[in-house]
């Protein structure tokens, strides 16, 4: 069944195993204290990010 919330022991794994999935959510709620609205976000392998993210912007400008 799909919810809009985790059973506690999904969630302590997730946070357990992979802590970005704490520091996501930690981010966004930042950005709800000032006010702010995240339209959208989205997650890069970090190997990744350079080459297929921010080198597309540097060759760009």
């Amino acid at each position: 069944m799909v919810t809009n919330t985790r059973r506690d022991e999904i969630d302590k794994y997730w946070v357990n195993t992979i802590m970005a999935v704490d520091a996501v959510a930690n981010l966004l709620s930042v950005i709800d204290k000032y006010g702010l609205t995240s339209v959208a976000h989205f997650v890069l392998v970090e190997k990744y990010c350079i080459y297929n993210y921010y080198k597309l912007f540097i060759d760009n400008y």
